[in-house]
């Protein structure tokens, strides 16, 4: 018997799978005709208003953020995100790998 975790996230791409089905192209995710993981998003009409009334870039504030951290807290952050990147590839790799072998 496979993990909850698992079967959470199965349950979840089935269900996003049928939405996209009874929404066809309208919605603001469609699916690449050439490679069926990747999924191209937009911006709704409600999301695209909201993003207009935002006064300041949210890049702005990121950068003003990291212009706060010395030298040895950069290059502390750059470990961690380097660390926590290495381990999304991981996770990926083996959900794509399991997810081959469930197709077969």
């Amino acid at each position: 018997m496979r993990p909850r975790r698992h079967m959470r996230g199965h349950q979840e791409k089935c269900q996003c799978r049928r939405s996209e089905r009874e929404r066809g192209t309208d919605g603001p995710r469609e699916r690449s005709k050439e490679d069926r993981r990747v999924v191209y998003i937009r911006l709704t009409s409600r999301g695209r208003k909201l993003a207009e009334e935002i006064p300041v870039e949210p890049m702005e504030i990121f950068r003003g953020a990291l212009e706060s951290l010395t030298p040895a807290e950069t290059r502390e952050l750059v470990k961690i995100l380097g660390k926590v990147a290495r381990r999304v590839r991981q996770t990926v790799r083996r959900e794509t790998a399991e997810s081959v072998e469930t197709e077969k």
